[in-house]
């Protein structure tokens, strides 16, 4: 089952609920070997912390950050859930946080609980050493580029695996082959951004041959609509 809402300009949050079948095949599993979880995630926040006061809100509306709290409570009330981010948390903000070096917003994405994120074209605004120093720095939680390379590198790590009701949780992090064309080059010299299919596949196979996974997600700052044909069968 899955749930989409969009939340204001540039705010979305999804939330997956999955039922997983472990330890026995579907046909004779039985009730203890079925696991249920939810990944809730949200993109583009962009820092925006504010709500919009209105009294007819619409789709347009901003909800900010305590009122998205609230609500990704009740979605995930009664059950277990991981909380991801497909990227942009931070850059092209919201005047209440770009006026404080988006600051608020890295403290608040730790207070929402967020477990792992894969990075956005936004968060290279900076530059990489930003990213790798302060954004990292103050992120209480995995930052991923599977198809992220410096110097030839791999520059950020591919995957983060979480677990949870003894199933194996992966997350595969990719962002767009288009950072390049949104940031300054002197942001990004050296930095080279694969197809992120190819990679998340890649990074998916390792993470189930290894047995590190059971089950795999991508988080993509991409049009996953787009691509989400491309991924192998390794990608739930």
């Amino acid at each position: 089952m899955s749930k989409f809402r969009r939340f204001g300009r540039l705010l979305a949050a999804t939330t997956v609920s999955a039922t997983i079948v472990v330890g026995a095949p579907v046909a004779f599993a039985q009730e203890d070997h079925i696991v249920d979880f939810s990944v809730t995630n949200i993109t583009d926040f962009h820092g925006h912390l504010s709500s919009q006061e209105t009294d007819a809100p619409d789709a347009n509306s901003e909800m900010g950050a305590a009122k998205l709290k609230a609500l990704i409570e009740y979605v995930n009330q009664d059950q277990e859930y991981i909380m991801t981010t497909s990227g942009d948390n931070v850059g092209g903000s919201a005047f209440v946080s770009a006026i404080a070096d988006d600051e608020p917003t890295l403290d608040v994405l730790n207070m929402l609980g967020v477990d792992v994120s894969a990075v956005g074209n936004h968060e290279f605004d900076r530059g990489y050493d930003d990213l790798l120093g302060r954004i990292a720095e103050k992120s209480g939680y995995p930052l991923l580029g599977a198809n992220v390379t410096l110097n030839g590198e791999p520059m950020l790590d591919a995957s983060y695996v979480q677990e949870i009701d003894g199933v194996k949780v992966g997350f595969v992090g990719t962002v767009t082959t288009l950072t390049k064309n949104k940031v300054a080059p002197s942001a990004v010299e050296g930095v080279e951004f694969s197809d992120p299919v190819e990679a998340t596949n890649k990074e998916a196979d390792r993470l189930k041959e290894s047995g590190e996974a059971d089950v795999v997600v991508a988080l993509m700052h991409e049009d996953a609509q787009q691509y989400a044909a491309g991924f192998n069968n390794n990608v739930d």
